[in-house]
């Protein structure tokens, strides 16, 4: 793979191709090669709170309720929750989540070994870069129906005669499938109006009458999609930055930069010449469209590093546009052939660092836990903690609900006993810790994720009569390194617990401790000056 990854372009092997009649045994390769490393690194992962959060909620809602009461809060398209809601009246398991995503991917790759304008060596390599393989197959999110969608659109797109019904479907699911989704489903559109409108004259009342009606269709489900995607005032899923403009450009910067290759001076090169092949192409205009919205959206509106991968198929969806009529048999400038050698060069650089990545994460998913929240779950059962009482904090706790058929911690009782999380201001689960000393679950859950720092209330915990934690550790890999941490600290109530007035007062000043700790983030409850 890595050999592959550093072949070095030249004029021959950089040439670029039609879409071929049939797959060739080196096509067929690749996304054989690909398929059996994406099962390999999936078999050994374990599932993180939002590959949980999806399932879940997909499981305990309607479809009529999820779309109008609970997408808000997701920030999301529901696409994905439909396929994982076809999976659950299979009756198939949560493990299933992480095969869907993996035979979604393999298709993905399918159609771009397939259908790609690109020469063979970039053919043959993007298929393992770090967020095609790991950070959108492993990791099962609704970002695996990106690719196969994606690259069906662009392969429609740019065909002689773009069949206008498949092209408008096809659009609509991408549109569906995440907010990115639906930016690059509109950058299609409207390249593809553009391009209609300028040949207008010369088609015929047929034609016309369907490209009009499927614009119609298409207009009226990103309507649709805008008024079920509008945030609630208690939403806590978007949110804008508490940044200075020049940050929030900042952050667009990085998103770039994390997207293709990590290192500024090589992604500003690979821009570089990208835009003034597009522009030798005429495809500045798809290049602006594709890469500009989802760059800024995840600086300015929200974004995390795991989006970065959203930027780098817009840049690949934008280049298939152009790359295609040098398919098709569009001259280049002298100058232009050698800027298109150059890039191939600098883009197979960032595919190697891409492929180091794979490996990296690959290889620690493989030796570590990617989430704490499999062994937790075993070890409450093991130790018959779900028949008892259990409280859990934070979202990450959905990690391990997932997992069981029911919601089994008794303090979550804000959503009718459903086991997904509200991302609502409202949703005070993250700050109840106070009903401890009222209410002395017997296992108390406190995960460690993106809130950092939990030892104020471990201390509380312990303050309260609770055993050392028990620790599942789990680290959310990214790159070559880890992103964030996901591990699970169960504390259990020891026998005769506050049964003193002396223990009652310990536990009483520990929450005051705490409080002061927290004193923003507690200010939010109903009664929040002590238990």
């Amino acid at each position: 793979m890595s050999a592959a990854a550093t072949s070095v372009p030249t004029a021959s092997n950089m040439a670029p191709v039609q879409s071929r009649a049939r797959m060739s045994l080196a096509d067929v390769s690749v996304v054989a090669l690909f398929a059996v490393i994406a099962a390999l690194a999936t078999s050994h992962h374990e599932r993180w709170s939002d590959e949980a959060q999806a399932w879940l909620l997909a499981r305990d809602s309607g479809i009529g309720e999820m779309f109008v009461r609970w997408m808000p809060y997701e920030g999301s398209p529901m696409l994905w929750h439909l396929v994982l809601k076809a999976a659950q009246a299979l009756h198939l398991p949560y493990a299933s989540i992480s095969w869907i995503s993996v035979v979604l991917m393999i298709a993905g790759t399918w159609v771009w070994v397939r259908c790609a304008p690109f020469p063979r060596v970039i053919r043959y390599t993007f298929p393992f870069t770090y967020f095609i393989l790991y950070q959108y197959t492993v990791v099962a999110r609704s970002y695996a129906l990106l690719p196969v969608l994606l690259f069906t659109a662009a392969y429609l797109y740019c065909r002689e005669r773009t069949p206008v019904w498949p092209f408008t479907l096809v659009l609509i699911l991408l549109a569906n499938a995440t907010f990115h989704g639906t930016m690059m489903a509109l950058a299609f559109a409207t390249l593809h109006l553009l391009r209609t409108l300028r040949g207008w004259s010369a088609l015929d009342s047929d034609t016309r009458a369907r490209f009009v009606t499927a614009a119609l269709v298409f207009a009226l489900c990103i309507g649709l999609l805008y008024m079920g995607l509008r945030p609630p005032d208690d939403s806590k899923g978007w949110h804008e930055y508490n940044e200075t403009t020049l940050e929030r450009v900042e952050r667009s910067l990085n998103a770039l930069v994390g997207a293709i290759s990590g290192v500024e001076g090589l992604t500003a090169a690979i821009i570089a010449f990208a835009v003034v092949l597009s522009v030798e192409l005429g495809n500045a205009l798809a290049l602006v469209l594709f890469v500009v919205p989802i760059a800024a959206f995840i600086g300015f509106v929200f974004g995390g590093s795991y989006h970065h991968g959203t930027v780098l198929l817009a840049f690949t969806a934008a280049m298939w546009v152009g790359w295609d009529k040098l398919a098709k048999g569009r001259q280049l400038s002298v100058t232009a052939q050698k800027v298109q050698r150059v890039l191939g060069i600098l883009v197979m650089t960032a595919v190697a660092i891409q492929v180091y990545w794979s490996c990296c994460s690959v290889y620690n998913d493989w030796r570590k836990p990617y989430s704490g929240s499999l062994a937790a779950m075993e070890y409450l059962k093991k130790m018959g903690a779900d028949k008892q009482k259990i409280y859990s904090y934070h979202f990450h706790s959905v990690a391990i609900l997932a997992y069981f058929d029911h919601n089994i911690f008794a303090n979550q009782v804000y959503n009718g006993g459903k086991s997904f999380w509200i991302q609502s201001t409202g949703n005070l689960l993250d700050y109840v810790l106070p009903t401890v000393e009222r209410d002395q679950p017997d296992w108390i859950i406190l995960p460690h994720g993106i809130r950092g720092n939990i030892m104020p209330e471990a201390r509380y915990i312990s303050a309260c009569g609770y055993s050392d934690a028990v620790r599942f550790t789990g680290q959310r890999f990214y790159k070559d390194g880890v992103l964030q941490p996901e591990t699970y600290f169960i504390y259990h109530r020891l026998p005769g617990a506050l049964s003193t007035s002396e223990a009652r007062a310990k536990c009483a000043a520990a929450w005051q401790v705490l409080y002061k700790r927290r004193r923003i983030d507690y200010a939010h409850m109903p009664s929040a000056t002590g238990p």
